[in-house]
């Protein structure tokens, strides 16, 4: 079946640190980034009160974050980059007029994008725990109420 969620993947957590440590490095030798790093990349650019995760991401592998307590930085990106995959694809489709609704509403683009990431992580939370099965209709009304 195919992922109505573009752009996540399930990486081990220990991979996807290493591999925010890589991008991070790239980043600060100027090195050239293409498609989904380069979509991480601008996001760990974006969230300045991560940068210092991600100088140390490499060494925060075994890291635990409480769910109850924390924001885990590396998931929190991880599901940015899910909403600017959906907004660029446009899928599903009217996911992208909903993003440029919240912006006339006056949120910034991460403002945005944390809002619609918000809607995302129940969704994905209920489907992945089986409770519900993925419908676009539902995620994208969920989502319209964002901009009522």
């Amino acid at each position: 079946m195919k992922s109505k969620f573009p752009g996540l993947e399930e990486p081990s957590r220990g991979a996807l640190r290493r591999h925010f440590a890589a991008i991070w490095q790239k980043l600060k030798n100027h090195e050239p980034l293409e498609g989904e790093d380069k979509v991480y990349a601008d996001l760990m650019q974006q969230h300045a009160v991560y940068h210092n995760t991600w100088e140390f991401a490499d060494e925060l592998e075994g890291h635990e974050y409480d769910t109850e307590t924390d924001v885990n930085p590396f998931v929190h990106i991880a599901f940015d980059a899910v909403i600017v995959n959906q907004v660029t694809l446009d899928e599903p489709r009217g996911i992208k007029n909903i993003y440029s609704r919240l912006r006339l509403k006056g949120l910034d683009h991460l403002d945005a994008l944390h809002e619609m990431a918000g809607v995302f992580v129940t969704e994905f939370y209920e489907i992945s725990r089986g409770r519900i099965p993925y419908s676009d209709e539902r995620y994208l009304r969920e989502l319209r109420k964002l901009v009522r």
